[in-house]
């Protein structure tokens, strides 16, 4: 009796040995492996957009992109990489317009309380009614983390902002300040000569961009079914 507990103490702890000695290699394989991640599936090809032409002008037309990489899900990150090109817009329209209102207020007294209605009025309508999306691409990821394989989505939205409307709004809103000190027809034909050179400066770089329609093979990046599949090894 006492030899078969032996026995059965020795394969037990065998046993223990093997099953601690499984998990130490599968925590090594994980520390080795550790992010190394592989494209599993996409939306299509990459747009050039995407990384090499952040922003520009054609036929037009503004275009600026956001990308939110490393997103959990791919709902959110669709969402937040839109919200960044958004952002990065108005940004960029906001300091640009600045910089004229004040060129163009020199010698002209216009008081800065007015430019500053001028800036917060046009730039806030330019976000809410003149940009619209142009498309978006996805790259859906498989990431080897300590606990596992996670997935995560990298996420980029293409905007767009036609010249024309936004010229006009501008040129609305200038007017809405008519009578005010400076507001003048000169300060007003030197506003919009130096927002043109904005989107002449514009024209021509990077006009060879991709500019899928909004329903275009990378305009339906919400629809995950149907994105091809890149198995390309990337250690990032």
């Amino acid at each position: 009796m006492r030899g078969k507990r032996l026995l059965v103490s020795s394969v037990a702890l065998m046993l223990c040995i093997v099953s601690c000695s499984g998990g130490s290699v599968s925590r090594s394989m994980a520390v080795k492996n550790l992010g190394k991640e592989k494209v599993v599936k996409t939306s299509g090809s990459i747009p050039d957009w995407a990384f090499d032409k952040p922003m520009f002008v054609k036929n037009g037309v503004l275009y600026v992109s956001g990308m939110f990489t490393d997103a959990p899900n791919l709902g959110k990150g669709l969402h937040l990489s839109d919200a960044l090109a958004r952002a990065k817009i108005a940004k960029s329209l906001r300091e640009r317009l600045r910089d004229d209102l004040t060129y163009a207020s020199e010698g002209l007294e216009v008081e800065n309380t007015v430019l500053e209605r001028i800036l917060t009025s046009s730039t806030d309508e330019i976000v809410l009614n003149g940009i619209f999306q142009n498309s978006q691409h996805y790259e859906k990821k498989q990431v080897q983390t300590l606990s596992g394989i996670a997935y995560r989505y990298d996420c980029f939205t293409l905007i767009e902002m036609p010249q024309a409307a936004y010229l006009a709004m501008l040129d609305k809103v200038i007017k809405g300040q008519n009578g005010k000190p400076g507001v003048t027809e000169e300060f007003r034909a030197k506003v919009d000569a130096r927002q043109r050179a904005f989107f002449d400066d514009l024209t021509g770089v990077n006009a060879e961009a991709e500019t899928p329609a909004p329903d275009g093979p990378a305009g339906n990046a919400s629809a995950e079914a149907g994105g091809s599949v890149d198995e390309t090894t990337l250690d990032r």
